[in-house]
């Protein structure tokens, strides 16, 4: 991580690399996606302040469910959690991986 609080799209970008994700940039959010799956992050200056998980379900401590769907996004990550960066790094894999449709972690 950046920092010991901050989350930086420079510390998501190689993670997605590595793994053969797609990295599209749109006007607020890096679209990070492979087959209809994506988690999309927040593009600010000041850090990630936003990750919203779609296509899939993401069972995480770190991660919100939406208690009524928007569109295909599922929930969003607790920014503020201890572990945010194990929840994006399973919602990566999930993501790459076409067998996974989502996960449990205790």
């Amino acid at each position: 991580m950046s920092d010991n609080k901050t989350l930086h799209i420079t510390d998501v970008k190689p993670l997605a690399s590595k793994r053969g994700l797609q990295i599209l940039e749109q006007k607020s959010f890096y679209k990070i996606c492979q087959d209809g799956k994506a988690l999309y992050v927040s593009k600010t200056k000041r850090g990630i302040t936003r990750v919203d998980v779609s296509g899939f379900d993401l069972f995480h401590p770190a991660v919100k469910p939406l208690k009524k769907k928007n569109g295909k996004v599922t929930g969003q990550l607790n920014m503020g959690h201890d572990q945010v960066l194990e929840a994006i790094t399973l919602g990566l894999d999930i993501v790459a991986n076409t067998e996974f449709k989502g996960t449990k972690v205790s």
